[in-house]
C-alpha cells in the first residue's frame, strides 16, 4: 500500500500507487504523474489525471515539464482542490514539485521549502541536483 504524505493543505505526495491503492487515490481532485510509467487507468472519470514526465536526474531541459506540474498544483490548490503528486518512489520528483508549490504559496525561500519537505517526508530530495536547485532559490 502506497504511503501518502500531506505536504500542505491540498498537496500530497506519494510513490506510484498500486491497483490496490486506487480507491485511496481516487479521493483526490487531481493526480499528477511525474514518472514515465503510467498509472493504471482504473481511476474514476471524476478524477483529473495529468502527466508531466520528469527525469530523476539533472534538471537540464526539464524546466517546461517542471513548470507545468507546479502551475497545475498551484492553480488547483488555490481553487480549494486536493492534489496528489506522485512519481515512482515519492521522494525526488514529487517532493521537488510539492516544495516549489509550497515555496510559492507560503512565500518562503528555497531552503525553507526544502526544510519543510524534509520534515514532512524524511529521506526526500536525495537527488543532489534537485536539492541544490531548490536550496539555491531566493
Amino acid at each position: 500500500m502506497v504511503k501518502i504524505y500531506r505536504v500542505y493543505p491540498g498537496i500530497a505526495i506519494s510513490g506510484m500507487p498500486k491497483v490496490s491503492d486506487l480507491a485511496k487515490v481516487a479521493e483526490f481532485d487531481l493526480i499528477i504523474t511525474l514518472s514515465k510509467k503510467k498509472l493504471p487507468l482504473l481511476i474514476s472519470d471524476a478524477v483529473d489525471h495529468r502527466y508531466a514526465p520528469i527525469k530523476d536526474g539533472r534538471l537540464d531541459k526539464q524546466g517546461e515539464q517542471l513548470g507545468y506540474a507546479v502551475s497545475l498544483v498551484l492553480e488547483r490548490v488555490k481553487q480549494g482542490e486536493d492534489v496528489l503528486v506522485h512519481c515512482l518512489a515519492g521522494r525526488n520528483r514529487s517532493a521537488l514539485v510539492a516544495a516549489l508549490a509550497y515555496k510559492e504559496l507560503e512565500g518562503v525561500t528555497g531552503q525553507q521549502a526544502y526544510d519543510h519537505i524534509m520534515r514532512v517526508r524524511p529521506w526526500a530530495l536525495h537527488n543532489w541536483h534537485f536539492a541544490e536547485y531548490l536550496k539555491g532559490l531566493p
